[in-house]
């Protein structure tokens, strides 16, 4: 079971799906996963990211990048990373049904906010 403080969930955005995933800010389809707080603008306790990099005729692994302020990631969510290597997780739509079993929400926003006040 996730080892999560009480204050956070666990969740991620699929940054290619989002409505701005057309923009130069998203560089390849990837996955950003957090402890995110609780409430609205309550921040995140760590996140990293999770990519496909395209190495021509081997195919599309996954990559996942970890800086040294989001270890904590792996002492609370090592379902996570056990699942990475024992499935052999190699598509980023099976790292999204990973996360789905653990319980993370999807916090893709598919729809600007602009869209949303008209």
């Amino acid at each position: 079971m996730c080892q999560l403080p009480d204050d956070t969930h666990l969740a991620y955005v699929v940054s290619h799906e989002a409505w701005y995933g057309e923009s130069h800010i998203v560089r390849r389809p990837q996955i950003i996963i957090a402890a995110s707080a609780e409430g609205s603008g309550g921040g995140v306790r760590w996140e990293f990211t999770v990519e496909e990099v395209d190495l021509a005729s081997d195919g599309k692994p996954i990559r996942v990048r970890v800086f040294d302020d989001a270890f904590a990631a792996f002492s609370e969510i090592p379902e996570f990373f056990a699942a990475l290597h024992g499935e052999g997780v190699s598509t980023l739509d099976h790292v999204r049904t990973v996360l789905d079993s653990l319980g993370a929400v999807d916090e893709t926003a598919r729809k600007s906010p602009a869209a949303l006040d008209a």
